[in-house]
């Protein structure tokens, strides 16, 4: 039940605190889980710390240890195509402010040439050939070398954590497939969630 709480919790405050900087988006469909989350401070404090791991290409954000008690919730949030995750950094500070002891992490994907959009390099998790829905052209390329990072990086938020069941993976647009893709085809313990 306590992780029950904490997954609605969670997604509570994904929900209202993406909908306060994008607008309503969702407030009505999610007024249940929204009203729970309503009551929690939407700001970041001078103990709200953001590390950078350069080598990994991740942002982390998480409160203070010092300052209270260590990390027992981690949400990973997948950018889309041709963003970074210094376009989520923002969102996830504010989550951060709300949610003392849950680890914000915002991966980047590598540059790599997106067919789709004439060969040019951006981020990008895996390629995209055409937005046709004709499945049998995408080989999407790269998927099976981004999810073994993703894999990588689950593990070791779930070391830091308590394990796999205090993890959420999110993600939007290409970064919300991926999320599915890695998500669902877990061997190894379950997420907490998977958010796309």
């Amino acid at each position: 039940e306590a992780r029950s709480r904490m997954r609605a919790k969670l997604l509570g405050v994904l929900l209202v605190g993406h909908t306060k900087l994008l607008g309503a988006l969702l407030v009505g469909r999610a007024s249940g889980l929204a009203g729970r989350a309503a009551g929690l401070r939407m700001s970041t404090s001078t103990r709200d710390r953001m590390l950078v791991d350069r080598e990994a290409k991740t942002i982390s954000y998480e409160h203070d240890p010092a300052a209270s008690a260590a990390p027992t919730s981690s949400v990973i949030v997948l950018h889309g195509l041709g963003d970074t995750a210094m376009g989520w950094s923002d969102v996830a500070s504010i989550w951060a402010g709300a949610m003392r002891t849950t680890r914000f992490v915002l991966p980047t994907a590598p540059m790599r040439p997106v067919t789709l959009n004439g060969g040019q390099y951006m981020p990008a998790w895996y390629d995209i050939k055409t937005l046709d829905g004709k499945t049998d052209r995408e080989s999407c390329e790269w998927i099976g070398e981004s999810k073994e990072t993703i894999d990588k990086l689950v593990q070791a938020e779930a070391a830091l954590v308590g394990g796999a069941g205090n993890v959420i993976l999110a993600g939007f647009s290409q970064g919300g497939a991926l999320a599915l893709y890695v998500g669902l085809q877990r061997e190894a313990e379950p997420l907490a969630g998977i958010v796309s």
